[in-house]
């Protein structure tokens, strides 16, 4: 189980590695706050989910003479399928021969392809119930890990706590965080306008998939208001319901307009809570939060 900054460690000069450090640092924060975990199924993730709410059969006697059960009635197995989010790559063999430093223009297009592919990866994330963290008790407003902020559908926030016991992303052994790169080939791709042109074809993907080891990990805010209805109130609510709130990197992902009307009721109210830039260390400067939680503004959760 990894962390943003032990992948980066772990696969030091690889390409990849250098793209989705380079996407966690300058453009999607999220990558940072991330509890990474390598799949141990082939193209699955298998994993045991515990309930706090049921009984555990734990055993508890004299020394030596305690008894439990082999199956624990509040752990489920679960076995999720490894999504893919690709992009394919083309560079025009005509600019790529005429630029005077090749490994610059292919690592700008790669980087340009790396964050597309990022963005989608997040909106899955949060909205795929394959892949994601939509499932039967995060699916509708009346589940129990769900906050329902309106009666009127709307977007959708999550408040999750990422660590081993809590929320994690699964993705295939040997990659940095699920990013590949593929192995540049040479084509002929179609043109709109000239008919076909001789390209360097790269493609870029992503492989993971969004686990819970316990449920209340994770709590969905559902039915805000596209122009902003998140308030701390519901926050509050929102964080009552978290398992834990004392371990791992807690973070609330919503849309801008919602991260906003959240700080503006925070600012405006007379309670005693403010909002706080905290300095995380070299790749987080300056992170905002607001009772330790982290606020991620996360466009893939708009309208």
């Amino acid at each position: 189980m990894l962390t943003f900054n032990e992948l980066i460690a772990r696969y030091a000069g690889n390409l990849a590695t250098d793209l989705f450090s380079r996407i966690g640092n300058e453009s999607l924060p999220i990558l940072q706050d991330i509890y990474y975990i390598e799949s141990n199924d082939g193209g699955y993730a298998s994993y045991s989910q515990s309930d706090p709410t049921a009984s555990t059969n734990i055993g508890i006697g004299r020394f030596g003479e305690a008894r439990a059960l082999m199956a624990g009635s509040g752990a489920t197995k679960i076995s999720k399928t490894l999504g893919e989010v690709v992009r394919v790559i083309p560079i025009s063999a005509t600019y790529y021969e005429k630029a005077a430093d090749k490994e610059a223009l292919v690592r700008g297009e790669l980087m340009a392809g790396t964050l597309d592919v990022a963005l989608a990866g997040i909106n899955t994330i949060f909205t795929s119930n394959t892949y994601g963290f939509v499932d039967s008790l995060h699916d509708q407003d009346t589940d129990p890990y769900v906050v329902r902020a309106s009666a009127t559908p709307g977007e959708s926030a999550w408040l999750v706590r990422w660590n081993f016991d809590g929320a994690c992303l699964a993705t295939p052994p040997g990659t940095p965080g699920g990013i590949t790169v593929g192995d540049p080939i040479k084509d002929n791709i179609g043109d709109n306008v000239n008919g076909y042109m001789q390209a360097y074809v790269f493609y870029i993907k992503w492989n993971f998939a969004a686990c819970l080891k316990t449920p209340g990990a994770a709590i969905r805010i559902m039915n805000l208001a596209p122009t902003g209805a998140l308030n701390y109130d519901i926050f509050c609510d929102a964080l009552a319901r978290l398992d834990k709130d004392d371990i791992g990197t807690i973070g609330l992902y919503a849309s801008p307009a919602q991260i906003g009307a959240l700080c503006k009721d925070v600012k405006t109210s007379t309670n005693s809570i403010r909002l706080q830039d905290v300095n995380m260390g070299p790749n987080r400067p300056f992170v905002r939060t607001l009772d330790g939680v982290l606020l991620r503004k996360t466009v893939a959760l708009a309208s």
